[in-house]
């Protein structure tokens, strides 16, 4: 098994937030369970509101995965 670097690139602050809301099954469930007020939380604790960026972009998160093939 091999690491593969991978890159998220975001324009934006709030776009982390929002892909993860739009990803998969598992994560959209969870985070539409929550309640409005728990959701504007988690949106504000992963930079999803401006007020509380300092940084500006681009954003970057690195994810690697990783991968069988050599």
């Amino acid at each position: 098994m091999r690491k593969v670097p991978q890159v998220w690139r975001f324009s934006a602050s709030g776009m982390l937030f929002d892909a993860f809301l739009a990803g998969t099954v598992r994560t959209q469930a969870l985070l539409r369970a929550q309640s409005a007020p728990a959701l504007e939380a988690i949106r504000d604790a992963v930079g999803g509101s401006p007020a509380n960026t300092r940084i500006t972009g681009p954003w970057k998160f690195p994810c690697p995965r990783f991968s069988r093939r050599r």
